[in-house]
C-alpha cells in the first residue's frame, strides 16, 4: 500500500511538472487555431507513447500521456469529435509507416552487419592460404624451408627455429584466431536476432501478404554458410596443428632432419595434410557453388556490400586496424565476384 502511495505521488509531481510546460507553451496566445493548438497537442504526443500501456511507461511519459488526453477532449469541445477523429486516424497512419520503416530499417541494418561479418570473416580464412598475405604463413614455410635445405644449420639451430614456429603458432592462435572465432560468434548471434525478428508480428504479417518473401530464403542460406564457416575455422585449426606437428617432429628428430623418413611416418604425414585440407577445400566449393546465390538475395534486399560496408559499425572497427593508406580504399564485394577476397587488403591489419 505504501509503494503504491509513494508512486501515486511520483506521478502527481511529474504531471504537475508536464502541466506547467504547457501552460508556459500557451502562456499569451489567448484565442488559439485548431493547427496551433494540434502543435501543442503533437509537442505532448512526441513526448510519450500512446501505444504503450501505461505500467510500461515512465512517470513523465504517463503525465505527458495524460496531458494529450486533456488536449484532445479540449480540442473535440471547440472544433468536434469527428473533425479530431480524423485527425488521429491521419496520425495514425502516419505512425504506423513510421514504425514500418523503423522495423524494416532494423532488418535491413542487422542484415548488413551480418553480412559484414562474413566478409570480413572469409577475409581472414582465406588470408590464410595466401603466404604472401599472411606474415605467420610466411614465416613458418619461408623457416620450414630453411630447416629441411640449409645444411649448414646445426641441430641446435634447427630445434631453436622449430621452436620459434611453435611460439609464432601459439600467437597466431591467441590473436587471428580469436578475431576470426568473434566473427563467427557476432554471425551467430546476428542470424539468430534476424530470425526472431522474422517472427514478430510485423514481419509475420508481411510476409503473409506478400505471399512469402527472400528474408527466409537468404536466411536458411546464411545459416548453412555459418555451418560451412564452422567446418572452414575447424580446417585452420588444423592447419596450425599441422604447422606444430612439422616443428615438434624438427624436435623430436634433435634437429637431424636429413635422415628418411619410415613408411609409417609418410602415411601419418599425408593424413595430417588430407586432415586439415578437406573442411577448407568445402569451404572454398561452398563459395563456388552456392554463395552467389545467397550473395544475389541480399543484393536484392539489402543492397550491395561495397556500397554500405563503410556505413556499418565494423567500418568503425575496421579503421582502428587499418592504416592511413587503407583508409580510402574502396571495398569489392568479393563474396559475390570471386572466392577470395582482394589481395594486399589484410596484408597491414595481420603483422
Amino acid at each position: 500500500m505504501q509503494e503504491k502511495s509513494k508512486s501515486n505521488d511520483i506521478d502527481a509531481i511529474a504531471f504537475k511538472k508536464v502541466s506547467e510546460e504547457v501552460d508556459a507553451l500557451l502562456f499569451g496566445k489567448g484565442d488559439m487555431s485548431m493547427l496551433e493548438f494540434e502543435d501543442i497537442r503533437d509537442y505532448a504526443r512526441k513526448r510519450t507513447d500512446l501505444y504503450k500501456d501505461e505500467k510500461d511507461l515512465t512517470p513523465e511519459q504517463r503525465a505527458w500521456k495524460g496531458k494529450y488526453v486533456l488536449l484532445s477532449s479540449e480540442m473535440e469541445k471547440v472544433w468536434g469529435k469527428e473533425k479530431i477523429e480524423n485527425i488521429n486516424n491521419s496520425k495514425t497512419k502516419i505512425d504506423n509507416l513510421n514504425f514500418a520503416k523503423e522495423k524494416i530499417g532494423e532488418q535491413i541494418e542487422l542484415a548488413r552487419e551480418i553480412e559484414a561479418n562474413f566478409f570480413l570473416q572469409w577475409s581472414i580464412i582465406t588470408m590464410n592460404d595466401e603466404p604472401k598475405e599472411n606474415p605467420y604463413k610466411f614465416y613458418f614455410n619461408k623457416t620450414m624451408d630453411k630447416i629441411l635445405k640449409d645444411k649448414t644449420l646445426t641441430s641446435a639451430e634447427r630445434i631453436h627455429e622449430a621452436n620459434q614456429i611453435l611460439e609464432n603458432a601459439k600467437i597466431y592462435r591467441e590473436k587471428t584466431m580469436k578475431m576470426l572465432h568473434a566473427y563467427h560468434d557476432s554471425i551467430y548471434a546476428g542470424l539468430t536476432k534476424y530470425e526472431a525478428l522474422l517472427e514478430t508480428p510485423f514481419f509475420k504479417a508481411i510476409d503473409k501478404n506478400v505471399g512469402g518473401s527472400n528474408d527466409k530464403e537468404w536466411l536458411k542460406l546464411s545459416w548453412d554458410l555459418y555451418k560451412n564457416r564452422t567446418g572452414a575455422i575447424t580446417g585452420i585449426n588444423r592447419n596450425i596443428d599441422f604447422d606444430e606437428y612439422m616443428a615438434n617432429n624438427v624436435i623430436k628428430k634433435q634437429g637431424q632432419v636429413g635422415q628418411s623418413i619410415t613408411a609409417e611416418e609418410k602415411k601419418e604425414f599425408a593424413e595430417k595434410l588430407a586432415y586439415y585440407g578437406y573442411p577448407r577445400e568445402l569451404a572454398y566449393k561452398f563459395m563456388k557453388d552456392i554463395e552467389p546465390k545467397r550473395v544475389k538475395i541480399s543484393e536484392a534486399c539489402f543492397g550491395k556490400l561495397n556500397d554500405y560496408i563503410k556505413d556499418t559499425k565494423l567500418s568503425r572497427e575496421l579503421q582502428k586496424l587499418t592504416d592511413e593508406r587503407l583508409k580510402n580504399k574502396t571495398l569489392e564485394n568479393t563474396t559475390a565476384n570471386s572466392s577470395k577476397p582482394k589481395k594486399g587488403f589484410w596484408g597491414t591489419i595481420f603483422k
